[in-house]
């Protein structure tokens, strides 16, 4: 699959790892001056999981859930998941208006499987610049879970049911279940309704498949990724159109 990949030179590093994952900040000249990124590295062997990343980062921009600016990189052989730094002094803690800004992205997070959102809000959401709740470090969205290792079919597949969506049910065995955590952020029957209406409009099988096709990843996971995707959106539109009301 030809899909294009920026090639930066190592002499653009400009700080160290950051997390437990191997990675490195870069600075990369533009037309409008510097611009820090944070690359994660994929292992040689496997690059799957930073495209699958890349593709759940798209797919949030196409539901208007904010995301930084992510791109796919080869850096000396090595292909990582480059995330441009958003500059603010308000790191990790999301309070106030910023937290009631992720009930906005429930559904999308609910489409995706991303449990790491609403389980983990203080290491997987950012506030920027523009005060705007940022959903980060997306690994544990479609086919992965965070630390790489491959979801089942049961938790996300073309044929199961969607249990994010249900009162009670936890993955994460934390105590709420997904939807209940946002229920706590203040999520009314109207919030679901304009998220359902982006869902439908800007998520059309079309869309899923261009999205899909924009990844390099092996032609069974994206044929398994576009009937998946395609039977959750049309679940969480059906579940959408008997609650909203309630």
């Amino acid at each position: 699959l030809k899909v294009p990949v920026e090639t930066w030179d190592y002499s653009l590093k400009t700080g160290g790892q950051l997390g437990s994952n191997d990675g490195a900040q870069y600075t990369v000249p533009t037309k409008h001056g510097p611009e820090k990124y944070y690359v994660k590295f994929a292992s040689r062997e496997n690059n799957d999981h930073i495209w699958n990343e890349q593709l759940a980062d798209n797919i949030y921009r196409i539901l208007e859930i904010p995301v930084p600016e992510t791109k796919i990189v080869k850096v000396d052989g090595a292909y990582g998941h480059a995330s441009k730094m958003l500059e603010t002094d308000t790191k990790s803690v999301v309070a106030g208006a910023a937290n009631q800004q992720l009930k906005e992205g429930f559904l999308a997070d609910v489409l995706l499987a991303n449990w790491d959102v609403p389980y983990a809000f203080e290491r997987n959401t950012f506030v920027g610049p523009d005060g705007k709740s940022y959903r980060v470090d997306n690994g544990g969205a479609l086919l992965f879970r965070a630390k790489g290792e491959r979801k089942s079919s049961e938790l996300f597949g073309p044929k199961s049911s969607v249990k994010e969506l249900e009162r009670g049910t936890n993955q994460e065995k934390l105590g709420l279940g997904m939807r209940q955590v946002y229920e706590g952020l203040g999520m009314t029957p109207e919030d679901i309704k304009e998220q359902a209406t982006i869902l439908e409009e800007k998520f059309t099988n079309k869309d899923i498949d261009r999205l899909v096709d924009g990844v390099r990843l092996p032609k069974s996971d994206r044929d398994y990724l576009k009937a998946t995707l395609k039977h959750r959106r049309d679940y969480i539109l059906s579940w959408a159109g008997s609650n909203t009301h309630k």
